[in-house]
Order: structure tokens, then C-alpha cells, then sequence
């Protein structure tokens, strides 16, 4: 926010102010224009300007003139407090105040790209955000946004900037870090704004962590989208390996993404088919008499292979497709 306020938002590189200032200069210019030709067109026909009839035209005149020119800086006030309010509404969270992603695109892109020195760009996710949906509401939702988008303003530097993208979803270009170790404490400063709770409409917060990205420039990239995704890969990654940590990118992380999206792709298209199917194993007391059999999952896949649970049942698990895939075991042994 601070780095935000430094930056004008601009229409076609004029600023609003400018244009404003231009308009009321001009309008001014044009009323004291018509008071002088009135009074050369009166010299030139002879008019004596001492005598009263003419002096008081002349104040009505002028009267006039000075009521317009009022009235129409009225208007330009207005006018721009309107845009101001535009402006705040387009480029800036209504939630929590801070820039959002119009702002990102509109000048952290220009920013970034002309910049080639040292910086990280750090994407942030709530951690368990949605348990503060569900329990307490969105209000209370938006209010923790809020007080964490605070926290966040405290800790950065006048040279850095928070953005709120959407959501639970931050971003935090950071300019004031002149190496890695530093962007590193910085990632653990905004983690230890969690440890502390959250007191949000007479209730304590305490269960809400991040998850931190982080892609360092020119290192990951000099580009903005490409240091973006970046970020946003390693935000994943962090997450996937526990709640309430950071990871920097490396180039690997996009390939096990990727791996990791097909796979998923693969099993929600298996559970779609029903390829998932029941495989019975016997069981059998001491003495060799068949007590029973044993239901086991197998993934039976259309070239004929049969993978066993070591092969997808974690990976369903942490995707949330565990639920689909046990409903169609259950139906099935129902079913024998």
C-alpha cells in the first residue's frame, strides 16, 4: 500500500488531476475574456462606462462571471471526487484497501519488467480460510482479511507492496530484500503473523495459517507472468507439503505439477468410467475353512493394467477424489 500510493493511476499517461486543473484554468480564462470584450465593445461605440446604467451591467456582468466560475470548480470537485472513487473502486480492494489485481496488471507488470535488478515476487493462500466461512460467516471472513492485510502493511518496507488478488489470495512484490536469506526471513516474518490470532467479532482465531511461493528476480525471471506462475507453483507445492510453510521455486516444481494434474485428470476420468473394481481375497480360519474374503481396490485401467492402492489411493486422498472413489467400491460389493 505504501509503494501503492506513490504510483499515480493514470488514463492515457494524463493524470485526472492534471485534466481537472486544465478545465478550471480555462474556464476561468474564458469568463474574464467575455468581461474584457464587453467593456472594448463599449469604448468602440461610445459607450461611457462611468455612467451608472452601464456600471451596474457591468457588476451583473461580472457578478455573472464570478458565479460560473464557481459553480464549475463546484463541478470539477465533484467530478473528481467521483473519479477518485472510481479509481478506489478499480484499482483497490474493497475489502481490505489494498491494490488489487487491476493494479497488479495495470503497474506491478511495468514495474517488474523495467526492473532488472534483485526483487521476489511471494504469492500467499490462507490455510483452513474456508472453516471461517463456514463457521462464522463471510463477514467475519472479510474482517480477517482485513486485519491480516494490516499485519502484512507493518512488516514490509516503504519500497515493497502487498496486493490483494482475490479471495484469501495475496501477492507481495518485494524490493527491499538485496539477496535470498533476506526474502527468506521476510517469508517466515509473514508466517509468524499467523501464530498470533485473529480476534474477529468477539471470537478467537487461532487456526488459520499460509502457505508462501516465492520466485526471485532475475533469478526465476525478468517477466512478470513468468515470475507469477512461478510463484504461484511453488505456493502449491508449499501447501501439498504441509499447511503453514514457504518454498522458493525451482524449474523441477513445474514438471511434478504438471505430472500431478494429469494424474488427477486420469483418476477423475477412471472414476468416471467405473474403472475402479473390486478384487475379493479369501479368508480362511486354522483348520483351512473358508470364512470369508477380504474387498480390495484395484484401479483396472482401459489397456488392461491394474494398479494397486500404493498407486493412487494417497494421491486421491490429498485431491479429494477418496469420497468418489469409496462410493464406487461400496456400490459395487452392495452389488455382489
Amino acid at each position: 500500500m505504501k509503494f501503492a500510493k506513490k504510483m499515480n493511476i493514470k488514463v492515457n499517461r494524463i493524470s485526472i488531476q492534471s485534466v481537472l486543473l486544465i478545465l478550471i484554468m480555462v474556464a476561468m480564462t474564458e469568463f474574464i475574456s467575455v468581461s474584457i470584450i464587453i467593456i472594448h465593445l463599449f469604448k468602440k461605440l461610445n459607450i461611457d462606462t462611468r455612467d451608472e446604467s452601464v456600471k451596474i451591467f457591468m457588476s451583473q456582468i461580472i457578478t455573472i462571471n464570478i458565479s460560473m466560475i464557481l459553480l464549475f470548480i463546484i463541478i470539477v470537485l465533484l467530478v473528481a471526487k467521483v473519479f477518485k472513487k472510481i479509481n478506489n473502486y478499480a484499482f483497490y480492494s474493497c475489502t481490505t484497501g489494498l491494490p488489487n489485481k487491476n493494479y497488479m496488471l495495470n503497474n506491478l507488470i511495468d514495474k517488474i519488467s523495467n526492473d532488472a535488478e534483485f526483487a521476489a515476487l511471494i504469492s500467499l493462500d490462507m490455510d483452513d480460510f474456508k472453516a471461517v466461512n463456514d463457521t462464522l460467516g463471510h463477514l467475519a471472513g472479510d474482517e480477517l482479511l482485513k486485519q491480516a492485510g494490516e499485519r502484512f502493511e507493518q512488516i514490509i518496507s516503504e519500497q515493497d507492496c502487498v496486493c490483494h488478488i482475490g479471495g484469501d489470495e495475496f501477492l507481495f512484490f518485494i524490493k527491499s530484500a538485496i539477496n535470498k536469506p533476506e526474502v527468506e526471513q521476510l517469508a517466515k516474518n509473514v508466517l509468524g503473523i499467523f501464530s498470533e490470532p485473529f480476534y474477529i467479532n468477539g471470537s478467537i482465531v487461532d487456526y488459520v495459517t499460509c502457505s508462501l511461493g516465492i520466485a526471485l528476480m532475475p533469478t526465476d525471471g525478468n517477466e512478470f507472468r513468468t515470475l507469477y506462475n512461478s510463484s504461484d507453483d511453488a505456493m502449491y507445492m508449499a501447501k501439498k507439503l504441509g499447511k503453514g510453510s514457504y518454498k522458493f521455486y525451482d524449474k523441477n516444481m513445474s514438471l511434478h505439477l504438471y505430472e500431478e494434474s494429469v494424474k488427477k485428470k486420469e483418476i477423475k476420468e477412471g472414476i468416471r468410467k467405473k474403472e475402479f473394481k473390486v478384487f475379493y481375497q479369501p479368508k480362511y480360519s486354522k483348520n483351512g475353512q473358508l470364512i470369508g474374503a477380504e474387498a480390495l481396490a484395484r484401479w483396472q485401467r482401459e489397456d488392461g493394467s491394474i494398479l494397486p492402492p500404493s498407486e493412487f489411493i494417497d494421491f486421491a486422498e490429498k485431491n479429494g477424489l477418496i469420497v468418489a472413489i469409496t462410493d464406487l467400491i461400496v456400490d459395487e460389493v452392495c452389488k455382489d
